[in-house]
């Protein structure tokens, strides 16, 4: 992300000494946006309160996200144009209770999550391709049981959040096929 900093630093350094026919505003902020986005939430409410007081016209915004190779230990240097759209659809899973020394008495939802997210992981299936770029493949994010405490009782409830990158589905194709992995995936529990 450092790069990114510095890459819109030079872009304001360049267009200073070139004496470019536009204003360049630059917004940087201390979060990351993949943990709540605080700072650029914050940011845009600023961004509005600048453009009615100087009549401001935005026309391109630049994000200096870091970018990655997708074969492990790429070695090539990349550059991104464009922008790249996210979904995460998410599952809860309802099982049995039952007390650790009785696990066959009930069944266990962390279990029945297993299945999900096994399918789920570094599945091709909401793989998309524009203008020979791919998504990267799906991932879990974050899984955890709805239990208060810690107690020798199975998890009768968990949920999983799944990252799905896209560049032209929409939520609708995306969740279709979700919902067809969950049926896949219950039903090989129950085997």
């Amino acid at each position: 992300m450092k790069m990114g900093l510095v890459l819109h630093m030079y872009l304001l350094e360049t267009a200073s000494h070139e004496d470019w026919p536009i204003n360049l505003l630059l917004i940087t902020i201390p979060d990351e946006e993949e943990v709540g986005s605080a700072g650029m939430r914050a940011a845009v409410k600023d961004m509005v309160k600048l453009r009615e007081q100087h009549n401001l016209e935005y026309t391109l915004f630049l994000n200096s996200e870091p970018s990655f190779s997708q074969p492990p230990q790429d070695e090539n240097y990349h550059i991104y144009s464009g922008t790249i759209g996210k979904i995460m659809p998410s599952a809860l899973f309802y099982g049995r209770e039952t007390h650790a020394g009785e696990p066959l008495s009930g069944i266990n939802a962390h279990y029945m999550a297993s299945f999900m997210t096994r399918r789920m992981e570094y599945t091709p299936d909401f793989t998309e391709e524009v203008f020979c770029e791919k998504t990267p493949l799906p991932i879990c994010l974050k899984t955890y049981d709805l239990k208060q405490d810690y107690s020798t009782q199975t998890s009768n409830h968990a949920t999983a959040l799944y990252n799905v990158f896209l560049m032209k589905s929409n939520a609708s194709s995306i969740m279709a096929k979700f919902k067809d992995i969950a049926d896949e995936s219950m039903k090989a529990c129950q085997l």
